[in-house]
């Protein structure tokens, strides 16, 4: 029988996995997210959300898909925007003893 490591994830993959600006990354997986969500429920093929972003079939797809790295976070809210959400953003001075960080908190 294989033997098979489980490790307790930190809370973030991207982390986890190493990968640089791993905060900003789950920010932004956390905002297409939304949008896939928003997409389902309404009942949007891709060529459906593509419209409704006023966006190509190609973004669309490559949203749908995860592909984080096509998506500045500003271009993310303005698809947020067209799909009805209100995006705040909220900034404050971190304590003494905490790290800056950013993150995306949803109602």
């Amino acid at each position: 029988m294989n033997h098979i490591d489980i490790v307790e994830s930190a809370g973030n993959v991207f982390a986890d996995f190493g990968l640089d600006d791993p905060e900003i990354l789950l920010g932004k997986a956390e905002m297409v997210r939304l949008i896939a969500s928003a997409s389902e429920s309404r009942g949007y093929t891709e060529t459906g959300l593509a419209q409704a972003l006023d966006a190509d079939l190609v973004t669309a797809a490559d949203l749908l898909r995860g592909k984080l790295g096509r998506f500045s976070i500003e271009r993310l809210v303005s698809y947020l925007n067209a799909l009805d959400f209100d995006v705040e953003i909220s900034i404050r001075r971190c304590g003494a003893d905490d790290a800056a960080r950013f993150r995306v908190s949803t109602d």
